[in-house]
């Protein structure tokens, strides 16, 4: 896509992406965390381990808001299955046990992973995740108009925008980036 899409035509793509997003009532929620600040969960090992339990509450949370259960689904993480279990298992203690917050009662089934290469849906997260993460950084070349594009699709609470998964039954992530900035 890179080498294929590219300037005018690749915004057009975006924003077409993001105008059928929309039409599908798909909601955002990006979560990231600086490497030189405390972590939001004191009980959370470290920066990846905090933004997934900040990520899974408000799944939660969203799921709540819509009276229903749902799935999470991710990328498979890099390093290999050792890697993937440990993540999983972590994922699972944190439903498990809940957190000061949130009781996990929204969603009944332990995080899953999939391959992003075959699943459009993990394509899109990691497009909006990307995106979100290089705004926060300050990359301000390519990633201004696409986010621009991708702010309709976030979540408005108590009259702020912030908060991205896909309604109905399914929340979309890609991959967990933490970011010194």
């Amino acid at each position: 896509m890179r080498e294929n899409i590219q300037e005018e035509i690749r915004v057009n793509f975006y924003n077409e992406l993001f105008e059928i997003s929309s039409a599908y009532k798909a909601t955002a929620i990006v979560v990231a965390s600086d490497l030189d600040c405390n972590l939001a969960d004191s009980s959370a090992g470290n920066h990846n381990q905090d933004v997934t339990t900040m990520f899974l509450e408000r799944a939660n949370q969203l799921f709540n808001s819509f009276n229903r259960d749902g799935a999470v689904i991710i990328d498979k993480p890099g390093g290999g299955h050792k890697e993937e279990r440990g993540f999983l298992s972590n994922c699972l203690e944190t439903l498990e046990k809940g957190t000061d917050y949130v009781k996990f009662d929204s969603i009944p089934l332990p995080v899953m992973t999939a391959d992003s290469k075959h699943i459009r849906l993990l394509q899109l997260a990691d497009v909006i995740t990307s995106c979100s993460i290089a705004r926060i950084a300050g990359e301000n070349r390519y990633s201004p108009e696409i986010f621009e594009l991708i702010k309709p699709l976030f979540r408005e609470d108590y009259g702020r925008k912030g908060a991205l998964a896909l309604r109905y039954t399914l929340i979309c992530v890609t991959k967990i980036y933490t970011t010194g900035y």
